[in-house]
């Protein structure tokens, strides 16, 4: 029996040399700008509230504006006898370190010579600050630290120390290091709000840390409060 020749169809051809990258571009840039797009248009928000901060807000300002919310917090007098506060510039206290692991932070605690705005906010840029008038670990009554989520250039690598504050939880850990001593505190409350919600809510322990919230802004606060443990 006669049998034709198996004959198999070849592929089309590209041409010659393929896809040329002059080709690709077009259609790159074209993605490019519609991914851009969406994402500007997913972030308009926050990145317009942040551009708006940086446009009418002064460290000044701030400085006031964020010293008296925190005096109004947690209630410390703003007459420097009062507080636990060093006679020098601002300097580690006596070696403490704070340290959370969950959310990835180890800072020097910083005291300052006073509780002025200036003295506050200078430190922040060397640490987190133990507030002063709060008490030191060990001694009866609450520790509040304060720290930075963002802040205003030129910045440090303290300047979004407490950018993730709001990821605790309770039972969380914290580890406070003062005068060679370790200190561990479980987290019992976290609160987000307004100064005046965070006042109404009658948060209290051995420690408090502290932020402005959401990050980018100073509209709001985020406050933790913990016991000690050990």
């Amino acid at each position: 029996m006669n049998t034709l020749p198996l004959t198999i169809p070849k592929p089309p051809t590209l041409p010659t040399g393929g896809w040329s990258a002059r080709s690709l571009i077009i259609p790159a840039i074209i993605f490019g700008g519609v991914f851009a797009f969406i994402l500007l248009m997913l972030n308009l928000p926050a990145i317009t509230e942040l551009v708006t901060y940086s446009v009418t807000h002064t460290e000044e300002k701030d400085n006031q504006q964020l010293t008296d919310q925190y005096r109004a917090l947690y209630g410390y007098a703003a007459n420097p006898e009062s507080n636990n506060v060093v006679s020098s510039d601002s300097a580690q206290t006596d070696s403490m370190e704070l340290s959370v692991q969950k959310i990835g932070v180890t800072a020097p605690v910083m005291s300052v010579p006073s509780g002025t705005d200036a003295d506050i906010f200078a430190a922040l840029k060397k640490g987190v600050v133990i507030y002063p008038g709060s008490t030191m670990p060990g001694q009866t009554g609450t520790t509040v630290i304060i720290g930075h989520s963002s802040s205003l250039p030129p910045w440090t690598k303290y300047s979004a120390i407490f950018a993730n504050l709001d990821a605790l939880e309770p039972d969380d850990l914290v580890h406070l290091t003062y005068q060679g001593k370790e200190y561990i505190y479980r987290i019992t409350t976290v609160r987000r709000g307004s100064v005046q919600d965070i006042l109404s809510s009658g948060m209290t322990g051995d420690l408090i840390l502290s932020t402005c919230w959401p990050v980018g802004t100073d509209t709001n606060r985020v406050a933790v409060a913990a016991v000690r443990v050990q």
